[in-house]
C-alpha cells in the first residue's frame, strides 16, 4: 500500500524478501509508484529512483542501466517473473524470464518515437506509445497480446491495463477493448 504522504507498506508472504522495504535514497523524500509480481515487488520514489526486492531467480529484480539519455524512470509494472520500467525519455526497459517473450521489446512504429504507458500480465506486456500505437509481446494463448482494429472512428489508444491472462485498452473516442 502506498499512502498519501509517499509511505510504502508491504504485507503478507515474505519468504523471498517482496515485502522488506529498502530504505529511500539519494535525497528522495517518498515513493510515487508501486507494482507487484509473483514473488518480487518493484517502487519509484520522487527523485525516479527504481527499487526491485524479492525473489530474484529469474533476474527480475535486477535493475538495467538507464540509457539512451533518460535521466529517471518514471513508471513501472510487474508480470509473474518479469519487470517493466520507462524513462524520462521514453526508453522501455523490459528484464527477468522471458521463456514466452515477455521482455521482446518491439520496435517502434507507425510514427512513434517514445513509449509512454506499460502493463505486465503473467506471460505477456503491454506498451503505448507517444502517438497512440499499441504493442503487445510475449504469450498469445489467449489474444492477450494481440493488439485490437480501432473502431467507431478512433485514432489512437490512449490507456493499458493487463491482467493474469487478459489485456485492456482504451481509445480516443472511448471505446474499450
Amino acid at each position: 500500500i502506498l499512502d498519501d504522504t509517499g509511505r510504502l507498506y508491504a504485507f503478507g508472504h515474505n519468504s523471498d524478501k517482496q515485502t522488506s522495504i529498502p530504505p529511500l535514497r539519494d535525497g528522495a523524500t517518498r515513493f510515487t509508484t508501486i507494482a507487484a509480481g509473483a514473488r518480487h515487488s518493484l517502487a519509484l520514489d520522487d527523485t525516479g529512483n527504481l527499487y526491485a526486492f524479492g525473489w530474484n531467480g529469474n533476474q527480475q529484480t535486477t535493475i538495467p542501466a538507464l540509457r539512451n539519455g533518460g535521466t529517471r524512470f518514471t513508471d513501472i509494472a510487474a508480470g509473474l517473473h518479469h519487470s517493466l520500467a520507462l524513462d524520462d525519455t521514453g526508453n522501455l526497459y523490459a528484464w527477468g524470464s522471458n521463456k514466452r517473450g515477455q521482455t521482446r521489446i518491439p520496435e517502434l512504429r507507425n510514427g512513434g518515437t517514445a513509449f509512454t504507458a506499460i502493463a505486465a500480465g503473467i506471460f505477456h506486456s503491454i506498451a503505448l506509445d507517444d502517438k497512440g500505437n499499441l504493442y503487445g509481446f510475449g504469450d498469445n494463448d489467449d489474444k492477450q497480446t494481440s493488439a485490437p482494429t480501432l473502431r467507431d472512428g478512433g485514432t489512437r489508444f490512449t490507456a493499458i491495463g493487463a491482467g493474469g491472462y487478459h489485456s485492456l485498452a482504451l481509445d480516443d473516442k472511448g471505446n474499450a477493448f
